[in-house]
């Protein structure tokens, strides 16, 4: 039979042989935990929430514009992008930084996997 009964949790309309599904897979009101909580989230909440924490979480990995380093939202108050001596080399262009500086390229440090390189060359 196809009678659909109110879920226990969120009251919504729902067949009575897909109940069990509705509340382990689609209920608003299930309870979820953050995607972040891996890294430290200990946030346990509804499943209607959960984009709205997601976004705001402090764990959740956020990009660094200026060095492109990948850190939770928490530590990049305090993160420090890396310096390099003006005499490294660029591994896109094989210049100095020093020079690039000196031409009026901007010596920005973009990172691709632990490589140093400038950002007037696309990696």
């Amino acid at each position: 039979e196809q009678r659909e009964i109110p879920c226990v949790k969120c009251t919504m309309l729902v067949p009575r042989i897909d109940m069990k599904n509705h509340l382990e897979t689609q209920c608003c009101m299930r309870e979820v935990t953050c995607a972040n909580q891996q890294r430290g989230c200990r946030w346990v909440g509804h499943s209607e929430s959960l984009a709205s924490h997601e976004a705001a979480c402090a764990y959740a990995l956020e990009t660094c514009l200026w060095c492109l380093e990948e850190l939770e939202q928490y530590k990049m108050l305090g993160h420090e992008c890396l310096h390099v001596a003006n005499n490294a080399t660029c591994l896109a262009c094989f210049e100095e930084f020093g020079h690039l500086l000196q031409q009026g390229v901007s010596p920005a440090i973009l990172l691709s996997g632990t490589s140093q390189a400038c950002n007037h060359v696309c990696i």
